[in-house]
């Protein structure tokens, strides 16, 4: 989401799942939906049943520096791709065999490099690299050490930070209406924030 664009969506934009939300004060805020999450359940299912692993395997794998060359290259050879509205659909990664991968772990990181790569064909209808604004992940993958760490590196001007955000619809309308109801002070703290370090 960004609240800072608001130019019309084009159709290319609707196309590729682009929407824009109001705020209370009717200002637009630019959404890009990427129903990553489905992806990644049914493919933990595959490759724990291909590698004969338990429900949590993916739990434990953590961020190796090694892997951020890996990801650089195969960044550099993302950009030379053209990518259209399809890409959402499924992450390259469903075209790949499981035998091209000696273990769990060599599998799942590959898996998640092609996820942060539909992450950013879809932020690029609503972000520019260029940019050095901070960028929020909220939700599952805020706490995937291997997706965070390959977003900040796609991002070297920007700050990407993992959001812990209890109950974050909730506490939005909460916010919003604050003042109407509440003489208190707002709690500090509310939204917990890890800046990543690439």
């Amino acid at each position: 989401m960004n609240p800072f664009l608001d130019s019309p969506l084009s159709a290319a934009a609707l196309e590729n799942d682009v929407l824009t939300f109001l705020q209370m004060d009717g200002k637009p805020v630019r959404a890009a939906r990427l129903f990553a999450g489905n992806e990644h359940e049914q493919t933990i299912a595959r490759l724990q049943a291909h590698f004969k692993v338990d429900a949590l395997a993916h739990t434990r794998v953590t961020w190796k520096a090694a892997y951020a060359e890996t990801f650089k290259q195969a960044m550099a050879a993302e950009a030379k791709k053209t990518r259209r509205a399809d890409f959402l659909k499924a992450s390259d990664f469903q075209s790949k065999s499981l035998e091209d991968f000696p273990d769990f772990e060599s599998a799942y990181v590959a898996f998640v490099m092609d996820l942060v790569f539909q992450q950013l064909y879809s932020l690029s209808w609503v972000y520019s690299s260029e940019l050095s604004w901070p960028i929020l992940v909220d939700g599952g993958f805020s706490k995937n050490q291997v997706y965070m760490q390959c977003l900040a590196l796609a991002f070297p001007s920007s700050s990407v930070y993992a959001a812990e955000v209890a109950q974050a619809s909730s506490l939005g309308a909460a916010l919003a209406v604050h003042r109407a109801w509440n003489k208190a002070e707002l709690p500090k703290a509310l939204v917990q924030m890890n800046l990543i370090q690439a």
